[in-house]
């Protein structure tokens, strides 16, 4: 007996299934992507990283777990650092030409003029070089040398242009001074929200140790130089 029918006879087939998509209804709120929705809590548990609130064995398998995200999160602060000097920079030449323009000195005095202005910028420009080098000093610290430098540029214009009391230019260049170190310390602390040290294990202490040695190694390998790859002789 042939059970699959009678020999030579052909079925049709039903015809295949097509997904269907539904629009959404005018105003109606569609759920975000997955890939949006797993971006924010993961920036969110970078963020408390950062903060510090975690402790022992969390604190560290995070670590782990986030590195990837940590690391990135590290080279975007390098470049929101050298955003922040640039703003600097390029504020700091416009307060600068206002000064000249509103002092308006005879030749001789705007080329001596002109060169306080060159040694400062050149200044600034070696304390940020010192600051991102080293990254051992908060923002205040650098701002302080900031303005220790424009407070040493005021005093050398005046005596140049033999200026008695506060003349109304550059005060209103200290001003500008002022304005800038504040939306430079505000751009520094958010560009170098780094990691706290390792909090101290609260209870498992052999997981505790096990995750960190998983966590150095990690560390110890990402240091490492990448080895150069030279053409052998045959």
């Amino acid at each position: 007996m042939n059970i699959g029918g009678i020999p030579g006879t052909t079925y049709p087939t039903a015809p295949t299934a097509q997904p269907t998509t539904t629009a959404p209804a005018e105003g109606e709120q569609t759920a975000p992507t997955t890939e949006t929705a797993r971006e924010k809590p993961v920036k969110g548990v970078v963020r408390l990283l950062q903060e510090g609130h975690f402790k022992g064995v969390a604190d560290v398998r995070l670590r782990i777990n986030f590195s990837q995200e940590l690391a990135d999160s590290a080279a975007a602060a390098s470049g929101d650092l050298a955003e922040a000097q640039g703003d600097f920079d390029a504020g700091l030449q416009d307060s600068l030409a206002a000064l000249t323009e509103d002092l308006a000195p005879a030749e001789e005095q705007a080329a001596q003029l002109s060169e306080l202005g060159a040694a400062l910028t050149t200044s600034v420009g070696d304390l940020f070089a010192d600051f991102t080098d080293a990254q051992t000093d908060g923002p205040e610290v650098l701002g302080t040398a900031l303005q220790a430098e424009a407070d040493n540029f005021a005093a050398s214009v005046s005596t140049l242009l033999e200026i008695e009391g506060e003349a109304a230019s550059l005060q209103a260049f200290q001003e500008s001074f002022t304005a800038l170190l504040s939306d430079l310390a505000n751009s520094l602390t958010q560009a170098l929200q780094t990691l706290p040290e390792l909090s101290e294990p609260n209870g498992n202490g052999v997981a505790y140790a096990k995750f960190v040695e998983i966590l150095e190694g990690m560390q110890q390998l990402d240091s490492e130089p990448e080895p150069i790859l030279t053409d052998i002789e045959a």
